[in-house]
């Protein structure tokens, strides 16, 4: 049960940095301009999620008593994708599999 629980506070630690907001097309010059970033926090990052795909805990870290959390940078785009996602810290047997759970989450636009 402890090693759910820590799995679910990985997600919750892992949807912490970054959010893009929507793209400006062109500037007033007709130039194409990079989107802009915002900085957003967890438990706000936390609110937006739309779908979200818990891990498979590796079977490895089992047998190795690994526990514990990991930390994401994501940048999601306009359409609630996430299109970056970058491991701040965390045991590299968790990183995989939390890296394949966030491929399927989903958040609101």
């Amino acid at each position: 049960m402890l090693r759910l629980r820590t799995m679910v506070a990985l997600f919750a630690c892992c949807t912490a940095v970054g959010f893009t907001q929507d793209r400006v097309a062109t500037q007033s010059q007709g130039q194409p301009t990079r989107p802009r970033m915002i900085r957003v926090a967890g438990k706000v990052m936390a609110a937006f999620v739309d779908h979200r795909t818990l891990p498979v805990y590796p079977d490895e870290a089992m047998t190795k008593e690994i526990q514990g959390d990991v930390i994401f940078k994501i940048d999601v785009d306009e359409t609630g994708k996430i299109i970056l996602s970058v491991p701040i810290e965390g045991d590299p047997l968790l990183v995989a599999a939390s890296m394949d759970a966030l491929r399927d989450y989903r958040f609101h636009p």
